[in-house]
């Protein structure tokens, strides 16, 4: 895809845009209606959500994943975010998230963006506070001390991870409800190195994680005295 130049007037809301090639010396940018695309942040009882960071990502088309132009903005004391002076009939990821609560991310299609003004559809932001625990095993029902343990899923924060202590236990509580995955494996340093993983859901207790293993060895490491 050929280089894009863009021209704004964020103070009057004006756009223009052109293609570059490798022969461009000379181009004529004709300003015109751009568009601004608003919306709200808010938790599921409809209360703002303030300073969620919203990125933005632009795409020239539908079907044209390789170009973006992304920028962010934070939400205000009411909730509410604004991006001006962006181009008419792009596609637009908008990923949403916020200290205490998951992430969300909608796309809108380059047919809703042909417009001037545009407003999203509340986003949405559950609270991450629930409690997620269990327990990492090897093969042989030992627990595994030191394993990593990293959670993820549709919604749930990002970069959430945990450390099982000396049986093998642990806990994180500041995931969102519904589904969650989990994985655990072993730190660097624990040869031979094993993984697993499962699933389970915001505010189970119980979680068990049985690490696999390689070369027919065992996965569990001793525990610590």
């Amino acid at each position: 895809m050929k280089p894009l130049l863009f021209a704004t007037d964020p103070k009057h809301d004006w756009i223009a845009a052109a293609e570059l090639s490798e022969t461009t010396t000379n181009l004529d940018l004709h300003l015109k209606p751009a568009l601004t695309l608003s919306g709200v942040v808010r938790d599921p009882a409809g209360n703002p959500v303030t300073n969620a960071t919203v990125l933005l990502t632009l795409f020239p088309s539908d079907a044209a994943p390789t170009w973006t132009r992304p920028s962010a903005t934070n939400s205000d004391a009411q909730g509410l975010f604004s991006f001006l002076a962006l181009p008419p009939g792009w596609r637009c990821d908008l990923r949403t998230d916020a200290a205490g609560y998951g992430v969300n991310t909608i796309s809108l299609p380059a047919g809703a963006t042909q417009t001037n003004r545009l407003q999203t559809p509340a986003i949405i932001l559950k609270p991450a506070n629930r409690q997620l625990a269990g327990q990492v095993i090897g093969l042989d029902g030992k627990p595994c001390w030191g394993a990593e343990v990293k959670f993820t899923g549709e919604g749930q924060p990002t970069n959430l991870t945990a450390r099982t202590d000396s049986r093998g236990n642990f806990v994180v509580k500041s995931v969102c409800e519904g589904e969650v995955q989990v994985q655990a494996e072993l730190s660097v340093g624990q040869v031979p190195m094993f993984a697993g993983e499962t699933r389970g859901k915001g505010g189970e207790t119980n979680i068990v994680i049985r690490l696999g293993g390689t070369n027919g060895l065992p996965a569990a490491v001793p525990v610590q005295p």
